[in-house]
């Protein structure tokens, strides 16, 4: 259950990092998280973990994530994330430890250490674990890019827990002319015969630059590809934002629906996220997630609900309370002049993007509220007339660091 409850807490950082950057043009920091989870005996929602966050070099990037669990009553240490930056404000190690109650301090659990080439991209990934004694190799994921910093192969190597073997696979990548992932294929790494076997295909179909299908097949010893994936999301949007995901899986005989998901959103933001399950050929609830934002746009509040067939209603089961505060005016290895005097013009713009900076520019990349890279360039005007309307992050790479700006498209 920890290793679960730390994979979600990671993934809700990374969200939550998202929502730093775009909330307002004041930037704002997570300072704490609490977690809330339903005790069937008491038959109500309980504190039990609180999230530190602290913010060693200001900006919004912390260095340090502090998770603390309750038992009888008291607040304990349980484990932690500390990490570090290079100079473009890039992750460039994080250390997981965990406290050791009997003699009182921070054990090493495991750490990874980031590369990156000179445009920034994270070339190397490297974990390791600690046995005690020493730090012991884990797995590397290893990327390559080409002329736009998009990734065309990656290599995973990991460790198996009980050979201790080197398992190896690759993806690689392929794109259109509008630069979106139109295909993926992996293939697993026979140390016997020292060749690449297939394993997975994915395609992925795109209609305006947004995806309306994402079919992933599974070899199964050729000479051809399944003509039948074994499973395909189907997409549909409102104003250019995710409306529904439909999962269908390959049955034997066929597609049949799965699972769908459904998001709801106001303006700019995601209200709510629900899940249904395809039952007796009907959609039935199954849970859904819901958010509330204060009035710089920051997620104060988040609620995790499952559905109960016995009262036919969605009832609580983790609830996620988020404190803010306004960031100091800098990033890490940017200085605060760089970012005062970095403009873009016109905001919001529809035809036209100028962005001007102190610094010679290397890349600039837009991402949209997904995370989704949708351009990559190196001049400093931009054309924007052929994108949706919405919200979206423009991330300047400059020869004295990195920059993240908001702007409107519409």
């Amino acid at each position: 259950m920890k290793k679960i409850t730390k994979i979600f807490t990671i993934a809700l950082i990374f969200c939550l990092t998202m929502f730093q950057t775009i909330s307002a043009q004041t930037e704002y920091k997570i300072d704490s998280t609490q977690q809330f989870q339903y005790d069937d005996i008491l038959e109500s929602l309980q504190l039990t973990q609180r999230i530190h966050y602290t913010y060693d070099n200001a900006g919004t990037k912390p260095t340090e994530h502090l998770y603390l669990k309750k038992e009888m009553g008291m607040w304990l240490d349980d484990y932690k994330f500390n990490l570090t930056y290079n100079s473009d404000n890039n992750f460039l190690t994080e250390n997981h430890k965990e406290w050791d109650e009997t003699n009182m301090l921070w054990l090493d659990i495991s750490k990874g250490d980031y590369e990156y080439d000179e445009f920034q991209n994270n070339t190397v990934l490297t974990y390791y674990s600690y046995d005690e004694t020493q730090w012991i190799f884990s797995s590397r994921t290893t990327s390559e890019f080409n002329e736009n910093n998009q990734v065309t192969n990656q290599i995973f190597e990991n460790v198996h827990p009980i050979t201790l073997e080197i398992l190896k696979f690759q993806i690689n990548y392929t794109y259109d002319e509008n630069d979106n992932n139109i295909l993926r294929e992996q293939q697993n790494w026979n140390a016997t015969s020292e060749e690449w076997e297939n394993s997975q295909k994915d395609e992925i179909t795109y209609n305006d630059n947004l995806i309306i299908q994402y079919d992933s097949f599974t070899w199964t010893g050729g000479p051809d590809w399944p003509t039948t994936p074994q499973y395909r999301q189907l997409y549909s949007y409102t104003n250019a934002n995710i409306y529904n995901v439909t999962l269908q899986i390959d049955s034997g005989s066929g597609l049949t629906n799965s699972t769908k998901y459904f998001y709801t959103y106001d303006a700019e933001r995601l209200l709510e996220f629900e899940i249904k399950s395809w039952v007796n050929d009907e959609w039935k609830e199954n849970s859904k997630y819901t958010y509330n934002y204060d009035t710089n746009g920051n997620p104060y509040e988040s609620y995790q609900y499952n559905w109960d067939d016995g009262s036919s209603a969605y009832f609580v089961n983790t609830k996620n309370l988020y404190f803010w505060s306004e960031a100091e005016p800098f990033a890490l290895g940017t200085s605060s002049q760089e970012l005062l005097l970095t403009k873009i013009y016109p905001n919001p713009a529809s035809d036209m993007i100028t962005v001007k900076t102190l610094s010679s520019v290397k890349t600039i990349e837009l991402y949209d509220t997904l995370g989704k890279l949708v351009l990559t360039t190196n001049k400093s005007t931009i054309k924007v007339d052929g994108f949706q309307n919405g919200l979206y992050l423009l991330k300047i790479k400059t020869d004295k660091g990195q920059i993240t700006k908001r702007v409107v498209i519409k």
